[in-house]
């Protein structure tokens, strides 16, 4: 009978090789899946954010109807200058009641929240599809926002939208 020498070695050797090569594998799952998990987060937060300017729109038709909330505005710029009347805790007419209700749904309160706070490079847009301008038949509003790709340079991101035209 002839000895077998190193063969159990090189078993062993073979065998933690491809247990490494599955637990690298696991790991790639796990943050692919974290990524994943992140991309939905902020399509939820999207999301909210604009149901939540909806709810405001809604309370505030006449505002609507007059095209107090038509905007542009990408949200770093936007948050740049600080509102000028707030409306909590104040009277205030429909149309400062506008700017107060896109301030905070775009800069959020207190300097946390909001587009700015939620979503990276994050940009909002509101306007009537109307060809005569009114909002009376809907309005649309476009929230575009990137998601990090997990790339190692900063500029690795990709583009996101949510649209939504109603009528209110």
């Amino acid at each position: 009978m002839k000895k077998q020498r190193g063969l159990n070695l090189f078993e062993v050797l073979i065998a933690a090789f491809l247990i490494s090569l599955g637990l690298l594998g696991m790991a790639g799952l796990q943050v692919k899946s974290f990524r994943v998990t992140h991309n939905s987060y902020q399509m939820q937060q999207a999301t909210q954010l604009v149901h939540e300017l909806l709810e405001r729109m809604r309370s505030n038709r006449a505002a609507v109807l007059a095209g107090s909330y038509k905007v542009a505005a990408v949200a770093e710029a936007y948050c740049a200058a600080d509102l000028a009347t707030s409306c909590q805790g104040n009277t205030c007419d429909s149309t400062q009641m506008a700017t107060d209700d896109m301030h905070r749904v775009i800069c959020g309160y207190g300097g946390s929240g909001g587009i700015r706070g939620e979503l990276l490079n994050g940009s909002l847009t509101v306007d009537c599809p109307d060809a005569s301008g009114s909002c009376a038949q809907g309005v649309r509003l476009s929230l575009q926002w990137n998601e990090r790709n997990g790339g190692k340079n900063e500029a690795d991101v990709e583009p996101f939208s949510l649209v939504l035209n109603t009528v209110l």
